[in-house]
């Protein structure tokens, strides 16, 4: 993704699950629609998709749930329902598996213990 962007594309730091930096240039964008994919699903999505709708209230806000993921599929689940209860667009539920895959969990441990 680094070697795709341009200069004109905004990047936004953030030190924490929500970034208000990140509500402030939404307030400022023109966006119909924002997509949001990312790990993990109930911390980091959920905190950026709320930022989001707060921002652009008459925005269409999707998750796109087959790109999200989560240690805790039961966590990951319950947030796509909480943002879908506040008018959100979930798509490609059905092809979320809502956690990480386990071979995805067993190299993160590899590396831990291998630094």
């Amino acid at each position: 993704v680094a070697e795709k962007r341009t200069r004109k594309d905004t990047v936004i730091e953030k030190n924490a699950f929500g970034s208000l930096a990140f509500a402030k240039h939404l307030q400022h964008a023109n966006y119909s629609s924002l997509t949001f994919c990312g790990v993990i699903t109930e911390i980091c999505v959920l905190s950026a998709a709320v930022l989001a709708r707060a921002a652009l209230p008459e925005s269409e806000v999707i998750i796109d749930a087959a790109c999200t993921a989560g240690p805790d599929p039961n966590a990951a689940v319950q947030a796509l329902n909480g943002l879908e209860k506040l008018q959100m667009q979930i798509v490609n539920r059905w092809y979320s598996c809502g956690y990480f895959p386990r071979r995805f969990l067993q190299h993160a441990a590899n590396t831990k213990r291998n630094t």
